[in-house]
């Protein structure tokens, strides 16, 4: 589907990944590697990118930490490569920057957010979904429901 992807960037929310995410997110990572994927870029928070970063390692991925400049909500899970800690926004775009493809896991379900009920401006991972876009890099949508949504 993706040609020439080596770097998958995460983001994700801080409630985790439902079970049906974690699926759906299984299913995604299987066949980006399949396409060639190599690494794993995540903000190294707890939450979905400690869900993510299980899954991906599981699978053979190398993981690239983007961490957070505040210690309050980072996971300090095991890596390769771990930048050097930056501010939310900052350290967001540089998983942005260094991925072939995005991969956002928000906490939202496809029915939440066509409800128009939901306020993405304010989230980190809508935010980093945003910054993707505006650069035209891929992006998969995986929602709390489960459903899978490639832009």
């Amino acid at each position: 589907m993706y040609s020439e992807v080596e770097h998958v960037g995460f983001t994700g929310t801080r409630e985790g990944l439902s079970s049906k995410q974690r699926h759906s997110l299984r299913l995604v990572l299987a066949h980006l590697k399949d396409d060639g994927a190599v690494w794993f870029h995540h903000g190294d928070c707890v939450g979905a990118d400690e869900d993510a970063h299980e899954v991906a390692q599981a699978m053979g991925y190398k993981i690239h930490a983007h961490p957070p400049d505040k210690e309050k909500y980072r996971s300090h899970v095991g890596f390769a490569i771990t930048s050097k800690p930056a501010p939310y926004m900052v350290r967001n775009q540089a998983i942005v920057d260094a991925c072939s493809i995005l991969v956002a896991c928000p906490q939202e379900d496809r029915v939440m957010l066509s409800s128009g009920l939901v306020d993405t401006q304010r989230s980190g991972t809508w935010s980093t979904i945003r910054k993707a876009q505006k650069v035209n890099k891929p992006r998969v949508i995986v929602y709390a429901d489960g459903t899978i949504e490639h832009q």
